[in-house]
């Protein structure tokens, strides 16, 4: 297979635009290739000056709220002037996508979840201790809380007491950040009541932690088409995150391979322009004209404006 310069090939450039969600793409594209948008220095710079806020981070399908989301918590924001962000902010900030409550601690619990670790750790030391005020005179309860069996302890426990410490454990490992980032998934259009739902226990849960003098900054990625209609997107700071402009994408994709290739700089541009700012079509784009481009009987050295037009004029 022949090598685009800088020592990249067509394939790569397939495998980084098959990936549509950002969690597919490897922890250092965003510290190296990621194109920063100006919205979430906004966010940045809110989180550094306010305490128990709540902000909705807003944006249409497929724009990079996820993404944007990712750069918060690893605390790699450039700005223009070359300042970076705060130099705590990636140990300081949880990352995780919703869960309604009827999952959470399952997936908490089964290590599905984003902060399964750190909660288990201090499930089983909250289940220790009320063991061992509970049940002074059981000798075989083990030193640490290394060694606990979180079922047989639940069940020795009962029920209820066992979801309150689920419940307590779950609230410190919060506390203990200073930034909460929340993923929320993408609704149906025709039916808010799932995204209500969601919205009931965010706040729910939001309103909890606010109570506390340590509490963290929230920050929520929301489908901008779902935005509305519920009082506490009211008591949000909304930051809407707007499409990319053309020359971000074509931006983003030198910054990541160096060059062009195999597009022309119009090409490229021109399937900018077709993705309006969306860079999760501008990736499927991408993906279509190098297929088109392979699939010619002569193809040509590179793909032209011509031949972007040509794969548009077929799918239209």
């Amino acid at each position: 297979m022949s090598k685009a310069p800088f020592g990249f090939s067509v394939e790569e450039v397939r495998i980084w635009a098959s990936q549509l969600a950002a969690e597919s793409r490897a922890p250092f594209y965003f510290s190296q290739y990621y194109v920063c948008p100006r919205e979430i220095l906004q966010v940045e710079r809110l989180l550094g000056d306010t305490r128990a806020a709540v902000v909705g981070i807003v944006g249409v399908q497929g724009v990079g709220k996820t993404s944007a989301l990712q750069v918060l918590r690893r605390g790699c924001l450039d700005d223009t002037d070359g300042r970076t962000g705060p130099p705590d902010l990636s140990k300081k900030v949880a990352l995780f996508k919703w869960r309604r409550r009827t999952v959470l601690f399952e997936s908490l619990l089964n290590g599905t979840h984003e902060l399964s670790e750190e909660f288990r750790e201090r499930y089983a030391w909250y289940l220790l201790q009320e063991l061992r005020r509970g049940l002074p005179r059981v000798l075989d309860l083990p030193q640490s809380a290394v060694g606990l069996d979180v079922a047989e302890a639940e069940e020795a426990l009962g029920k209820s007491v066992a979801l309150g410490l689920r419940e307590m454990a779950w609230l410190q490992v919060l506390l203990c950040r200073s930034v909460i980032l929340i993923d929320m998934p993408d609704y149906s259009k025709s039916d808010r009541r799932l995204m209500t739902s969601d919205l009931n226990e965010i706040y729910w849960f939001w309103d909890r932690l606010a109570a506390h003098n340590i509490a963290p900054n929230v920050v929520i990625a929301v489908q901008k088409e779902m935005f509305g209609g519920h009082f506490f997107f009211d008591k949000m700071h909304k930051i809407e995150l707007k499409p990319l402009k053309p020359e971000q994408m074509v931006e983003a994709y030198e910054r990541r391979f160096g060059t062009l290739k195999p597009f022309t700089a119009e090409a490229l541009a021109a399937l900018a322009r077709m993705s309006r700012g969306v860079f999760r079509r501008y990736l499927r784009y991408i993906s279509m004209a190098i297929e088109h481009w392979e699939g010619q009987p002569t193809r040509s050295e590179s793909i032209e404006a011509s031949l972007v037009k040509e794969v548009f004029r077929s799918n239209a």
